[in-house]
């Protein structure tokens, strides 16, 4: 299991969000489900649109980009 780190493009948080999985692949895949939730809530409340999370290890290794 690793920490992995969810940077969220354009975002107004400060710190990036942290999370913990297996391997790369499942760090991924919900970083796909978090950018579907975020861009449909965004598309509902008429706010500006999510670009991208960028997925990081825990010691700032990029792992990937997820976007649209």
């Amino acid at each position: 299991m690793g920490v992995y780190r969810f940077d969220i493009v354009p975002s107004e948080a400060d710190e990036p969000v942290e999370l913990t999985f297996a391997d790369d692949g499942e760090a991924l895949a919900e970083a796909r489900h978090a950018l579907s939730d975020l861009m449909r809530d965004a598309a509902r409340g008429g706010t500006t649109m999510i670009d991208r999370i960028e997925v990081r290890r825990d010691d700032g290794s990029l792992v990937g980009i997820v976007g649209y």
